[in-house]
């Protein structure tokens, strides 16, 4: 059985587990791996739907004055990406994943470098 101690580091907790075997060890590992890719999941879901949802204020932040036209143009930009989203699932039927992944890797530093 194992022997687990609660001690303190620097003002964080965490369990020590001596005398286990490594079993619970990596178990404890590959939860804490997927706790982390869960939580960076979420962040990126997060900060682009916060894009999405501010995306007016953003433009009326970046210089367009009117109110009216900050949604119209954050309208357009919501437009533009659900249409794009039908093209790329007819790309990826019609060509394949691996190509058009290929193509975009080898693309975006130039677009980089034109931006």
């Amino acid at each position: 059985m194992c022997n687990r101690n609660r001690s303190s580091l620097n003002s964080i907790r965490y369990w020590k587990l001596e005398g286990c075997s490594g079993l619970p060890r990596l178990f404890c590992g590959k939860k804490l791996q997927v706790e982390e890719i869960q939580f960076c999941i979420h962040a990126v879901i997060n900060l682009w739907e916060c894009c999405r949802y501010y995306s007016a204020t953003i433009l009326q932040m970046a210089g367009v004055e009117d109110t009216s036209t900050a949604i119209w143009l954050a309208s357009l930009t919501a437009f533009v990406n659900f249409a794009f989203t039908f093209v790329g699932l007819f790309l990826v039927e019609r060509i394949g994943r691996r190509p058009l992944t290929l193509g975009s890797l080898t693309g975006e530093p130039y677009y980089n470098l034109i931006m």
